[in-house]
């Protein structure tokens, strides 16, 4: 809460809803003032207005087309570290148990 003080209604809504789309999708979202403005309820112009503002305010970054997040970032990479350790270790569990019940028979 600390990090959206002063920043007014709308642009905290913009806020909030960049970043649950940013999260959703793996730590980037391709930039698109016209989606932002259905999904908030505004202009097109107003979208790119408070998305620019977020921007400024260092809330967002600019990746090319995308729309990310240090934070988001972060998370995303760490959830898919975790994942392919997960995988990893399904697969050698699964292996160590095909060679045991292969050698029982």
């Amino acid at each position: 809460m600390d990090g959206v003080e002063g920043m007014g209604p709308e642009l905290i809504g913009a806020y909030a809803y960049l970043l649950d789309l940013i999260y959703s999708r793996a730590g980037f979202s391709r930039r698109d003032d016209g989606a932002l403005a259905g999904r908030l309820g505004c202009s097109k112009r107003k979208a790119k207005v408070l998305t620019d503002a977020l921007i400024e305010h260092g809330k967002i970054q600019v990746s090319g087309e995308f729309l990310t997040q240090k934070e988001a970032e972060q998370h995303s990479n760490t959830r898919r570290t975790q994942s392919e350790a997960n995988a990893n270790n399904g697969r050698a569990g699964g292996e160590k148990s095909g060679e045991v019940r292969k050698n029982k028979a």
